[in-house]
């Protein structure tokens, strides 16, 4: 990501995931902090807003 439109297209993306009530995109860090309903999470889904948004993913704990 270069620019905070590209964050926030990925912010949206996660942000329509079923189950995530919250996300953020940090673009200094290159990295999204996403506050997610336990029942409801997909890890796939996630990385798949991110994949859809033209940027790799990978899942930090």
């Amino acid at each position: 990501m270069t620019c905070s439109a590209c964050a926030a297209k990925v912010q949206k993306g996660l942000s329509a995931v079923p189950g995530v009530i919250h996300a953020q995109v940090d673009l200094k860090s290159k990295k999204a902090t996403v506050l997610v309903e336990i029942p409801r999470f997909d890890e796939k889904a996630l990385l798949s807003a991110v994949e859809k948004a033209g940027y790799q993913g990978k899942m930090l704990k």
